[in-house]
């Protein structure tokens, strides 16, 4: 199966491949979070987020979308902005799983804490969702890296997760998706598992970086 990334497009529209779906992994707003309780604001910028998939979704047969840090909505006033995908017939993934042509999907927002924002959460809670994925996901979808992959920023250092690392290491899916990290754009192959850091931006907030599209085997 062939499956194109994308992921921190902060209110740019790119043109991804077509294939047999399209993943978001999140940060398709620009977003402060002062506005976090600002519904109107919110959901004008998601408004032109449902545009831009209603164009791009015939080329593709799923699109999945997992929602990032910047993503307010998504906390906030989650069932609202859910309607609004799932209508136009978008998988969201909170936390949760699905399975779509033969290939187990799992997706979590959940990211390190950092300044306040949207699905920040602290070492223990992460750990407690990140346990949750189950043993025969194929493709794990997070906003964030885990730690240690694709994760360096200069000056900084590493900044993914460790507790979804451990878990990635242990179920050793066959695929994992994210973005978060804009330094971190690019592909890493290890024995089992691919790990796909698809941000459109980078770290100055250019959108230099293309999409990028991966072969999946089904079982």
């Amino acid at each position: 199966m062939k499956i194109s990334c994308i992921a921190d497009t902060h209110r740019t529209f790119p043109i991804p491949e077509s294939a047999e779906f399209l993943i978001h992994a999140g940060d398709y707003s620009m977003m402060g979070r002062a506005y976090r309780h600002e519904l109107v604001v919110l959901n004008a910028e998601l408004s032109k987020f449902v545009a831009y998939l209603k164009t791009v979704k015939k080329d593709f047969d799923e699109v999945i979308f997992v929602p990032g840090n910047h993503d307010l909505i998504f906390e906030t006033f989650q069932p609202w902005a859910r309607n609004e995908l799932e209508d136009l017939g978008v998988h969201v993934l909170i936390n949760e799983s699905i399975t779509l042509k033969g290939l187990n999907f799992y997706g979590s927002p959940v990211t390190p804490v950092f300044n306040d924002w949207a699905f920040n959460f602290d070492f223990k809670k992460r750990k407690q969702v990140f346990a949750g994925i189950p043993d025969n996901t194929d493709v794990v979808i997070c906003h964030g890296p885990p730690y240690g992959i694709r994760d360096f920023v200069e000056g900084v250092g590493h900044c993914g997760c460790s507790a979804l690392g451990d878990r990635v290491n242990e179920i050793r899916p066959k695929l994992c998706v994210f973005g978060h990290i804009h330094e971190g754009y690019g592909v890493t192959k290890h024995p089992e598992t691919t790990y796909v850091n698809c941000s459109i931006m980078d770290g100055t907030y250019q959108p230099i970086n293309k999409p990028i599209s991966v072969d999946v085997s089904v079982h």
